[in-house]
């Protein structure tokens, strides 16, 4: 797959893993509680504890921070 391509909104481990298996290297997450792609914070806790963003490039996104930043 093309190195060029980021997945944003993820949001649950399954999903993780096959963005991970189609060999996409960049997601992005969001904090924003407003999203649609909102990642709650124990999700994150349990991808971290799983180890689950090795050899990734990771983006997040905060309250208050715009899509375009």
């Amino acid at each position: 797959m093309s190195p060029w391509i980021k997945v944003n909104g993820i949001y649950d481990f399954e999903t993780l893993e096959l963005v991970k298996e189609l060999g996409v290297k960049k997601i992005g997450l969001d904090f924003r509680t407003r999203s649609l792609g909102f990642l709650q914070t124990y999700r994150f806790e349990e991808f971290v504890k799983k180890d689950a963003f090795s050899l990734m490039n990771v983006s997040m996104l905060f309250k208050d921070e715009k899509d375009f930043v």
